[in-house]
């Protein structure tokens, strides 16, 4: 019997649509990518708790930003910023798979705070650190968010998905996207969704 696997990310403090997307896709394992809720450094933060129905998530960068950075009066080093995005991570055993959850996968300079030096070196610390979680864990599907774009792609051989937003997409979407995972038989096929309101 096939298993279906409902992933979504970048929720930013509206929890109705996904709540919606929840109830119709009737998923086997759910799987939030972070930033649920919504930070701001010069405006309210919106928190919310996630549905209850959500088996695995993880904070995300605004996440972050609340629990870490809201209290200081300075913005923390690119260094600091490195160690918490990428300590903001999960291992998922589901059915054969083993999937690393986390919020920002691919490096981007847009992530960090400016004035990186070399981006090069940092990029290729930033994805020395990945692989050795990944080849630790014994990896085959990563699952990330923070794009707002959805996209399903590979690294180094391995799936690596990301659902994009459902509430906040960004261009090339046109809608709101999530992904459905389909397990059968030791293989998991891929499908991104629109979102669509009742």
């Amino acid at each position: 019997m096939s298993k279906k696997i409902l992933f979504i990310s970048d929720t930013h403090g509206d929890n109705t649509v996904y709540k919606e997307i929840i109830d119709c896709e009737k998923a086997d394992l759910v799987v939030h990518a972070g930033d649920y809720h919504d930070f701001h450094f010069s405006s309210p933060h919106t928190i919310v708790e996630l549905d209850a129905r959500v088996d695995h998530s993880i904070l995300g960068n605004h996440g972050l930003g609340i629990k870490k950075f809201s209290k200081s009066s300075s913005l923390p080093s690119n260094e600091e910023l490195m160690e918490e995005y990428i300590g903001d991570h999960k291992i998922i055993k589901f059915d054969y798979l083993t999937i690393l959850l986390t919020h920002i996968f691919d490096f981007s300079p847009r992530s960090m705070n400016g004035n990186i030096g070399n981006v090069e070196a940092f990029r290729t610390l930033w994805n020395e650190k990945w692989n050795k979680i990944i080849e630790e864990n014994e990896v085959n599907l990563i699952v990330q968010g923070h794009t707002h774009v959805s996209e399903i792609k590979k690294y180094n051989g391995i799936d690596c998905i990301n659902p994009g937003s459902v509430t906040m997409p960004k261009y090339p979407n046109e809608t709101g996207t999530y992904i459905i995972g389909t397990l059968d038989n030791n293989h998991i096929s891929f499908e991104v969704k629109n979102v669509k309101h009742k």
